[in-house]
């Protein structure tokens, strides 16, 4: 969730990840591209998706929150290796600025998926 006005992205790439409450600034709202999610067998709790996310607005915009109807929770996570131990962590919120854009990819950000309410997967 992005604080502002109510709106929804569903990211047609993944199918998946489901964006709620995303701001309007001056009428342009952010967009989703290049999403994916990790394969994982059925059994498996937890998955990671992927995608970047364009901030088209005129001020920068904060994400505070992520969720997906596929899922009992989601979460944005950072990875990273710091002396050969990697690291996860979750992130309360991120800054994305006006005109940038944010990249989720394997070792950095990520959406971690929760629980599939599916339960094959």
């Amino acid at each position: 969730m992005i604080r502002g006005n109510p709106h929804k992205i569903l990211s047609a790439a993944i199918g998946l990840c489901a964006f709620g409450a995303l701001s309007t600034f001056a009428g342009k709202m952010p967009t989703t591209g290049n999403g994916w999610v990790r394969a994982a067998p059925p059994n498996v709790k937890m998955h990671a998706a992927y995608l970047t996310l364009h901030n088209h607005a005129f001020t920068d915009i904060k994400i505070v929150d992520i969720e997906s109807p596929q899922y009992e929770s989601a979460e944005i996570h950072h990875s990273t290796v710091v002396d050969g131990v990697a690291t996860m962590m979750k992130q309360d919120q991120l800054t994305i600025v006006s005109g940038g854009k944010l990249n989720m990819f394997p070792g950095g950000y990520h959406v971690m998926l929760i629980k599939p309410k599916n339960q094959s997967g």
